[in-house]
């Protein structure tokens, strides 16, 4: 399968050009009863679209995986799980939030198919395993018009995986206008940590 990211570098496919804009167009079309994230951390995200729903699920094991890189040792998750807890309690989120501590393939079992009108997909969205079975498990529980989304399209690893996807559920792939490099003199060809979003009206 070839691959177009080197085609598409900051230029977005569909109307969205940030992943914030995919939220709020579920939430415009009329899709704002229930949201969610996989994969929350400190909550970045998170806190700038859970107002766009009714109710915000932040699904998280805030747990390292052995296959993770060195770098992420220095992260203090429970710190992370502490304040979004924190967060969500502030007067300006007005959203019933809730926030679930469990791996995601067993909290994808407390939830009935076509639950949710919008689910995007971040934490462990690298590790090809993870990411496989939560497209797979996941998918089946955004209702028909809502939006089932993730993060790190730039990542060759995950735009295969992404586009194999669309191409075996027959889906239109929408990608946001995030840059998928960021060039240095030495690293011409460095991918962007913040990179585009690829999502699916379904």
């Amino acid at each position: 399968m070839e691959l177009k990211s080197n085609f598409t570098e900051g230029i977005p496919i569909g109307p969205c050009k940030t992943r914030e804009d995919v939220a709020l167009l579920c939430k415009n079309n009329g899709y704002n009863k229930r949201g969610a994230e996989l994969g929350v951390g400190k909550g970045k995200y998170t806190f700038k679209i859970c107002n766009y729903f009714e109710e915000f699920w932040a699904i998280d094991w805030w747990e390292l995986e052995a296959k993770e890189p060195p770098y992420y040792k220095a992260r203090h998750l429970d710190t992370e799980y502490e304040k979004v807890k924190r967060i969500s309690k502030n007067s300006d989120i007005i959203t019933k939030f809730n926030v679930i501590r469990e791996k995601f393939d067993n909290a994808v079992h407390e939830f009935e198919d076509n639950f949710f009108d919008f689910i995007h997909i971040d934490g462990y969205a690298k590790n090809k395993e993870q990411l496989i079975r939560n497209l797979k498990n996941w998918y089946p529980k955004v209702k028909p018009g809502g939006i089932f989304s993730g993060h790190d399209m730039q990542y060759p690893r995950v735009e295969q995986i992404i586009r194999q996807f669309a191409e075996e559920k027959k889906l239109t792939l929408n990608i946001t206008g995030e840059k998928w490099y960021n060039p240095t003199a030495e690293k011409p060809k460095r991918l962007s940590t913040n990179g585009p979003a690829w999502w699916f009206q379904l």
